[in-house]
């Protein structure tokens, strides 16, 4: 018997929070496609590589690419939140890109961080006052 299908009258439903958890891995991984399609290539003045994640045991990036030239990376940040993002998701972006072991030909990082609620007006003034801070609200850059 195939246990991994619901008995017959049943339903599955996901746990407290499923859809959402599950609605957030899916938005990461559109975010990264669409890094991947030249979302970001016009903001940035220069094309990104394949984008994809990093990980170790303390520290996740939900999205990093290498831009072409080979000098610049991309490390980006994607919140499936109810809440506007504030500077803290920021911080905590930059926290985590500096564990990663680049390559000694990069000299420019970039960070985008991606929103299902937006920002908060500290992290828009804040990405307004950076050349390397872009902000996207659901699949939408947004002026800073």
């Amino acid at each position: 018997m195939d246990r991994s299908i619901a008995p017959a009258g049943r339903t599955l439903r996901p746990t407290a929070g499923g859809e959402d958890r599950i609605a957030s891995l899916v938005y990461e991984d559109i975010c990264r496609e669409e890094v991947n399609h030249g979302l970001l290539d016009e903001a940035t003045g220069r094309c990104w590589g394949r984008a994809g994640r990093w990980w170790t045991r303390d520290a996740e990036i939900d999205l990093l690419a290498f831009g072409e030239d080979r000098a610049s990376v991309l490390f980006g940040e994607s919140k499936w939140s109810r809440r506007p993002l504030g500077t803290n998701i920021l911080r905590d972006l930059e926290e985590a890109s500096n564990l990663t072991d680049l390559p000694s030909s990069i000299t420019q990082r970039q960070y985008a961080l991606f929103s299902r609620s937006g920002f908060t007006d500290a992290m828009k003034r804040e990405a307004a006052a950076r050349s390397d801070v872009l902000l996207i609200h659901g699949l939408t850059r947004t002026n800073n």
